[in-house]
């Protein structure tokens, strides 16, 4: 099953280069980073995130 996790680039709690750093060291994640959005973007997101999700079945 595939990940599709997203991030924030302005998020202040966790750097979005964690997300890479992870991201690079697993082969079933699609992460999507989002410009000028900070913490808990995914609720901001979340039909993005699961239109992906479900196009990748």
């Amino acid at each position: 099953m595939r990940e599709a996790p997203r991030h924030g680039e302005a998020d202040p709690m966790i750097p979005p280069a964690m997300s890479r750093y992870l991201a690079d060291r697993r082969s079933n994640v699609d992460t999507h980073f989002v410009p000028d959005d900070g913490n808990l973007c995914l609720h901001r997101h979340w039909r993005d995130t699961l239109e992906q999700i479900v196009g990748s079945f």
